[in-house]
């Protein structure tokens, strides 16, 4: 009698410990959703020049935006209140010495570190990198565009235009649409002064 009820108290201290060994390890394991910051969308360490796509079966969609192209990423995403990185990629087919190009952020989005507009002269084919990082201070759906705008001197402008549009919440901050996004990239090519504001 004595033994069945040995093994009964043995087998439930094991169950027990083997609980509490189980929900300290989900507990040590478990990421911090406020501090966290989201790798799953692409994101890289570091604001490394993005390798445009080219015009092929597997990508029948995608058209240049001679002379000027860009494209925004996130290199990380975080929720309400805490850092997000975004590195904005421009390239130009032909020499374009007088470039503008720019971040504009909405009501809600605020720069941490880095510019939000460059004038520089871009170099035929050698792409150019710009890293912003930004904190959101309110949740919603908000978008970050950013493009790159030359002049000839003589009146003529050209260009390329993208954003991001983003949900932000207490939680996490994710891409409202990825399908959105792809669409941005070579949004338009300009033939004359615009304020970007009011492209989209």
């Amino acid at each position: 009698m004595w033994r069945k009820q040995y093994t009964l108290v043995s087998i439930t201290l094991f169950l027990l410990v083997m609980s509490i060994v189980a929900v300290k390890t989900y507990l040590g394991n478990k990421p911090d959703i406020k501090n966290s910051q989201r790798t799953d969308i692409n994101q890289a360490d570091d604001c490394t020049p993005y390798s445009f796509p080219t015009n092929s079966p597997s990508n029948a969609n995608w058209k240049p935006s001679p002379p000027i192209s860009v494209h925004l990423r996130p290199l990380t995403l975080a929720p309400l209140g805490s850092p997000m990185r975004f590195c904005l990629t421009v390239v130009s087919l032909i020499d374009s010495a007088n470039t503008r190009v720019f971040f504009e952020l909405p009501d809600g989005i605020d720069v941490i570190n880095g510019q939000t507009e460059y004038s520089l002269a871009l170099t035929a084919n050698v792409p150019e990198v710009f890293e912003l990082e930004v904190q959101a201070n309110q949740p919603g759906i908000l978008k970050i565009e950013a493009g790159a705008q030359s002049s000839s001197g003589t009146g003529s402008y050209w260009g390329d235009y993208t954003a991001v549009m983003l949900d932000v919440s207490e939680l996490k901050t994710e891409i409202v649409n990825e399908a959105f996004q792809q669409s941005q990239d070579n949004q338009l090519q300009l033939t004359e002064p615009v304020d970007y504001k009011y492209m989209l």
